[in-house]
């Protein structure tokens, strides 16, 4: 369950981190602000009464202060989803190949998204398996397919030009989500979900959480694979902000492949068998 988990968080172009070095009450990121009444002066304090000591207690540097701020605007819901303009009925029905990248966690959250989604719609659905590191082979089948759209996950135009190129000469636009490229009628994408700016707003968010439920003592460390270029662009942007609300924190990377991870995900289900029949 350990790597099913973390699988979960690498197909959505997300970064696991572990923050050490909190206590039991640093998970709290808000403080209940105490009011104190000052007594009235007099001329001599009564009898037997000693003004009270300074306290030595340092003032919350203006890092600390920002990073419970950001923490508390994303840990606070705000209600709804933000649409609110319903569809006037369903589009005519059309069929998109969804490019099923390798990583278990495709298979069993993002897929079932796009059968009810179809469903929905009336829609056909057509997924075809995608190697995330050589994703060409699933895009061109798509376009011999004859698909009217295309959507894939964590792989950029870069790693299969020559067919993002044949999908716009053939009319077929490309839907993305969790990688770099910027949407543009030129290379034929027309969505990004999960591009580069969000996925470095949530992991300043995440730095910001270790910071402030360490106490400005964290010390992190991010498991990532890199040969998603989204992950890279969150990992830089983790340890920017990281440095920028904690310069004593500290955070080392593990990086590690796919293939890794799901050899280590087989080797725990046929432990997991083998402990059962036994």
């Amino acid at each position: 369950m350990r790597i099913r988990s973390l699988l979960a968080v690498v197909a959505g172009g997300a970064l696991v981190v572990a923050a050490c070095g909190s206590d039991d009450d640093a998970g709290t990121t808000t403080q209940a602000a105490a009011t104190t009444v000052a007594p009235a002066a007099t001329d001599a304090a009564p009898a037997g009464s000693e003004a009270p000591a300074p306290s030595d207690a340092p003032a919350e540097d203006a890092a600390m202060t920002a990073a419970k701020a950001n923490v508390a605007k994303y840990t606070t819901y705000s209600g709804g989803i933000g649409v609110t303009i319903p569809l006037t009925g369903k589009p005519e029905k059309k069929t998109i190949a969804f490019l099923e990248c390798d990583a278990p966690t495709c298979a069993a959250y993002i897929t079932p998204g796009f059968k009810d989604a179809t469903a929905a719609l009336g829609w056909d659905l057509k997924v075809i398996p995608m190697k995330s590191t050589d994703p060409g082979p699933a895009v061109q089948q798509a376009i011999d397919a004859g698909v009217d759209y295309i959507a894939s996950t964590g792989v950029v135009l870069a790693q299969f030009q020559p067919q993002a190129d044949a999908a716009k000469a053939a009319g077929i636009p490309l839907l993305s989500c969790f990688a770099t490229d910027a949407p543009s009628a030129e290379s034929g994408l027309y969505m990004q979900c999960g591009d580069g700016s969000a996925v470095s707003n949530v992991a300043g968010v995440l730095a910001d959480w270790a910071v402030v439920d360490s106490n400005a003592s964290a010390n992190v460390l991010i498991l990532t694979i890199r040969d998603f270029p989204i992950l890279v662009t969150e990992e830089d942007a983790y340890k920017a902000q990281l440095a920028k609300s904690c310069p004593d924190c500290k955070v080392d990377t593990l990086n590690v492949t796919l293939d890794d991870l799901i050899g280590d995900e087989d080797r725990e289900v046929s432990d997991r068998e083998d402990e059962h029949v036994g």
